[in-house]
């Protein structure tokens, strides 16, 4: 922050802030904002939407919410068998999955405990997550 302040005040003395790219600028950034507030306020009015309209069409589109049965995934990636044998023995005796996780997995999912998320239920192929 500091550095961009010594900058602004360098730019400044040297009247770049006068510039007439400046002001054209400044002047499209203005007319943007003031753009973007009256679409937010515009939609904000418009979407006064009552749960009896929210459940009408959810019932008139019930389609487009399906999203098949799914399943949730978590692992512990280790390099050797020893390794993972000691973790479900480990396991087996009342350890913790996401703490054993972000201790002994050495990929990225270790540190969310393993969890690598929510999958739609059924065979797929080796390199997809669907």
């Amino acid at each position: 922050m500091v550095v961009r302040e010594l900058i602004l005040q360098q730019a400044k003395k040297d009247g770049i802030d006068k510039s007439q790219a400046v002001a054209d600028k400044l002047e499209e950034l203005k007319n943007r904002i003031i753009v973007e507030a009256f679409l937010k306020k515009k939609v904000e009015e418009q979407a006064n939407i009552g749960d009896a309209e929210l459940q009408d069409f959810y019932n008139k589109n019930k389609e487009k919410f399906r999203t098949g049965e799914q399943v949730r995934a978590s692992h512990i990636l280790v390099k050797t068998e020893p390794e993972a044998q000691e973790i479900l023995k480990q396991l087996k005796a009342g350890g913790n999955f996401e703490e054993l996780a972000k201790k002994q997995s050495i990929d990225a999912a270790a540190a969310k405990g393993g969890d690598l998320g929510w999958f739609g239920k059924g065979p797929c192929s080796p390199n997809s997550r669907t």
